[in-house]
């Protein structure tokens, strides 16, 4: 599994995870679009936030304090509590060197977890999941590995072998299919089409 250098500090929690009990599974949350992260994890004891920032500065008071000089966006007030019990970590500056500021590079560098200067085709979910399991493409697990929902970027699970996963647009259609309850509009009558004759044929093969 390759490692990009950014990623180091990271392991020092890895510990701390392992502690906490078997079977945990890894939420990641893609957001489309842009985050002000200085408005989402403000530093309201630094007088340049406010000085560079005279229209869409959060005001101390209605903040959400975190530390003696960081506060969290009135927002995400709903995370307090994961916040206060522990359950929930912030983590600044991540980044990577020589940034070139291209947006579509920075992605990629992310969900490869490549360095600057490397090209990687795969995702680090993906190559960690090859890690674990590495014969599932002779023998797949009986559960997911992983599941994705929207097919519309999938650096994060393209793997060597594929991708060690399942990839839905609809978590509902995958709760469907996991009940064999899926009824597609096709399901007895294909389109009049390649790949509808290719379907007939498939569905008479035993």
């Amino acid at each position: 599994m390759l490692i990009p250098r950014w990623f180091h500090p990271l392991l020092a929690i890895s510990d701390h995870l392992r502690d906490r009990g078997q079977n945990r599974i890894l939420v990641i949350l893609n957001l489309g679009g842009g985050n002000d992260g200085l408005n989402t994890v403000i530093p309201f004891e630094d007088d340049e936030y406010y000085n560079l920032r005279p229209n869409i500065a959060i005001p101390q008071n209605e903040l959400l304090p975190v530390t003696e000089t960081l506060g969290l966006h009135p927002a995400l007030g709903p995370l307090m509590d994961l916040w206060n019990d522990e359950n929930m970590a912030i983590i600044q500056n991540v980044g990577y060197d020589q940034q070139d500021l291209s947006h579509f590079r920075s992605t990629d560098i992310w969900r490869s977890g490549s360095d600057v200067d490397q090209i990687i085709s795969t995702g680090w979910v993906a190559r960690y999941l090859e890690t674990l399991y590495s014969d599932y493409v002779e023998n797949p697990p009986v559960e997911p590995m992983a599941l994705q929902q929207g097919s519309t970027d999938g650096l994060l699970l393209t793997g060597n072998e594929g991708v060690p996963g399942v990839i839905v647009d609809d978590p509902s259609i995958f709760y469907s299919l996991v009940n064999e309850t899926y009824e597609s509009e096709y399901n007895n009558n294909p389109p009049e089409t390649a790949g509808g004759d290719e379907l007939s044929y498939v569905r008479q093969i035993d």
